[in-house]
């Protein structure tokens, strides 16, 4: 769909961008002077009105304008008004417009900000989400791309949307995990979310604005969920914002929401601090301990060599380089922290202290020392809090250095079970000769779900499971992995958060066992519909035959149908109708399903009773009516006019009765009438067709004459 020229009374400059709840354009007002930022929902066209799809848009639309509406001051965007334009259906709101772009434009640019540049906005943002939570609300997405840039400096927008509306735009999985590197522990596990969630997202903003870099960001979106609820990020550098500063990113970070800062006085107060030096290329120096240097190790690889069996052969491959070559040490893990840290290449005529590692300095990086304890009170407090660096986790290494062992260990354990059993030499679970236990991992099989509703909608916790194979024989070629698929269960769960398993189907390979890692994964089920119950709705016979005589019982059911909210709670009920179809049946006693036609965007939930009982009989054949004239039938004349004189042609005529016989017998003469009637004529001969009526149960067959000739003149011309 191309650039509209004007939206309600706004005029369309041009596209601004796109984003989870519409499209936002540069406008203008025939009454403003300024010009504001337009966001709008357009309709789909390939979509019913009642859709649910569209239905839910435009309530989260709603609520977005609602969320925007409540709140104004310094650092909130400006709101000007809600509307929708009724012959297009298209829903709009026009905001303040901030020409300055978004912090996420400026750090691509800048890639990071010193801590006196970011420090007002740093200000200005917390100012703006303490006032949304004085109000008993919070902003729940708050990222760099929400946080524009005004004459008057930064504010905040796209407040009030949720995770799942959000989700529903990312359909890209780079532009998915990239959302998700911005949320919080508790709105990945669906937890409840509060102002907590909030703090932890502006811990967030501020580290990546003062290190260029978002700790959670991944590729993969499961690697970024991954890293959200288990990865613990480095502290900023001493030299990047004052210690007060960088005590609250970190403790904003906490995973659990109780961790956190309760309020933001602490980052107020820290706030008020002078800026410090901005250091953009530190000077290169050798850490005189090498555990600082193990605990500035770059995340992402060591979690990649836990969960990638590639990087795993690649860091085998390093390790080999570097026992071959030994002037390349600078690739052991002392050299791999971030660039702004360490440059990887230091040039010789540097110092000793720059140069690689003495060969001493080696046994020291393969098994550091533990990190040393402070003793200075404040130091001390902040240790146990866990706000002072420490070794990395090495939890998943040693999980990767155990596996292979206990695979070992069970795949041992079945060759003796069988063999104590008696298997046969060649049974498939026995090594045989040349063959080795398998110890092979399927990474990121997408869980797809079995028996979705069409009324309800899924969110998986876990979208990708890893598969262990285990057994004996060469390992599995790449493409089994194509063949495996995992799925979720769903089709009995109702509202709410449930476990369920995750269940495979895979090729059947002998003496090969296929397990999902994990085993289960929760899934949030959310009911997009509301239920209606109509009661005494007449039952249809659809499909008669006119040879057949048919009697219903009972002839009125209850149903119950769901669809929006906003559907069913509408006057609807004349639309609705239930029917039965007996095409085809012949004379006997049948039970029909009942069904029923609903308007769109209804959903038939159940009905009572769920059949009907029909009794089909032959139609006996009708006897022959009897039939019976009378003549001499006195025609009267009526709507005559007082101006005019009238003759006809004839006064009586015959009339003819057909009916059942002991009526027709029972008719008399005195109960016959034949009339004409001259109303509105004029002057003239006129045709004039004979009228006739009998007593009831008996039906006029014939009259003879049908019609007479009346001559009408005006009095006084004879």
């Amino acid at each position: 769909m191309g650039i509209p020229d004007n939206i309600g009374p706004y005029r369309i400059i041009r596209e601004i961008g796109r984003g989870p709840l519409g499209t936002v354009y540069l406008a203008g007002h025939p009454t403003l002077v300024t010009q504001v930022a337009l966001k709008a929902l357009f309709p789909d066209p390939s979509l019913s009105p009642t859709a649910p799809e569209l239905t839910e848009a435009r309530t989260g639309f709603r609520d977005y304008a609602m969320a925007v509406a409540q709140f104004s001051g310094p650092g909130i965007v400006g709101f000007h008004e809600f509307d929708a334009v009724e012959e297009t259906g298209v829903l709009y709101i026009a905001m303040e417009y901030c020409e300055k772009g978004s912090l996420a434009d400026l750090l691509r640019t800048s890639g990071k900000l010193a801590y006196a540049q970011a420090r007002p906005m740093f200000l200005r943002i917390a100012t703006s989400l303490q006032l949304i939570h004085s109000r008993g609300s919070s902003h729940r997405n708050l990222k760099p791309s929400n946080v524009l840039f005004s004459t008057e400096g930064a504010v905040l927008t796209d407040f009030g949307i949720s995770k799942e509306i959000e989700d529903t735009i990312h359909t890209n999985p780079a532009e998915q995990a990239a959302s998700l590197a911005y949320e919080s522990p508790e709105a990945l596990e669906h937890k409840e979310m509060d102002q907590r969630s909030d703090i932890h997202a502006l811990g967030l903003l501020m580290y990546e604005t003062l290190t260029g870099e978002n700790p959670f960001r991944d590729i993969a979106t499961r690697r970024t969920v991954r890293k959200v609820l288990e990865y613990d990020p480095p502290e900023l550098p001493p030299d990047s914002a004052p210690e007060a500063v960088r005590v609250f990113v970190l403790h904003a970070l906490s995973k659990e929401p109780a961790d956190r800062p309760p309020d933001w006085d602490d980052l107020m107060e820290a706030l008020k601090e002078g800026p410090v030096a901005a250091v953009h290329a530190p000077t290169p120096v050798m850490p005189e301990r090498p555990v600082e240097i193990a605990a500035k190790i770059e995340p992402p690889r060591q979690m990649e060599a836990a969960t990638d069996a590639q990087e795993k052969s690649e860091a085998g491959t390093q390790e080999a380089r570097r026992v071959s070559e030994p002037e390349k040490i600078p690739e052991t893990e002392q050299d791999r922290q971030p660039e702004r840290v360490l440059p990887p290449e230091i040039p010789p005529p540097e110092p000793p202290s720059v140069k690689p590692p003495e060969p001493p300095i080696v046994p020291q990086q393969k098994i550091p020392k533990p990190p040393e304890v402070p003793t200075q009170p404040a130091e001390l407090k902040r240790h146990r809090q866990g706000l002072v660096p420490v070794k990395p986790k090495r939890r998943k290494r040693r999980w990767v250095v155990v596996l292979p062992i206990v695979l070992g260990v069970l795949a041992a354990a079945l060759v003796a079970l069988a063999l104590v059993k008696g298997s046969p030499p060649d049974s498939e679970v026995t090594e045989k000769p040349g063959s080795e236990a398998l110890q092979q991992v399927f990474y990121g099989v997408p869980v797809k779900l079995a028996g979705p509703r069409p009324d309800c909608s899924y969110a998986l916790s876990i979208a990708e499971c890893d598969v262990n194979v285990s057994g004996f024989g060469p390992p599995l070629a790449e493409d089994v992995k194509d063949r495996i698929e995992a799925s979720a269960e769903v089709a009995s769960l109702g509202p709410g958060l449930s476990d369920v398993p995750i269940k495979l189907t895979t090729p059947l390979l002998p003496g090969v066992e296929f397990d999902p890692s994990p085993a289960s994964t929760g899934v949030l089920v959310t009911r997009l519909f509301a239920d209606a119950v109509f009661e005494d709705i007449t039952v249809d016979v659809r499909g008669k035959s006119s040879s057949l005589v048919y009697r219903t019982s009972p002839g009125r059911c209850n149903i119950t149908a769901s669809g929006p909210p906003d559907l069913v709670a509408g006057d609807i009920r004349d639309q609705i109708i239930t029917y039965i179809d007996v095409s085809g049946l012949g004379a006997g006693d049948y039970n029909v399903p009942l069904s029923a036609d609903l308007p769109n965007g209804l959903l038939l939930s159940f009905t009572e009773p769920e059949t009907i009982s029909v009794s089909i009989a032959t139609r006996p054949p009708e006897p022959e009516p009897a039939s019976r004239s009378f003549d001499n039938i006195q025609i009267v004349l009526t709507g005559q006019g007082s101006s005019y004189q009238y003759v006809m042609s004839q006064r009586t005529c015959s009339v003819t009765f057909s009916g059942e016989e002991s009526r027709v017998d029972n008719v008399s003469s005195g109960q016959i009438s034949a009339s004409v009637n001259v109303s509105g004529l004029g002057p003239g001969t006129h045709t004039v067709r004979i009228s006739a009526s009998g007593p009831s149960g008996v039906t006029v067959s014939g009259k003879s004459p049908s019609s007479i000739q009346v001559t009408i003149t005006s009095r006084g011309s004879i």
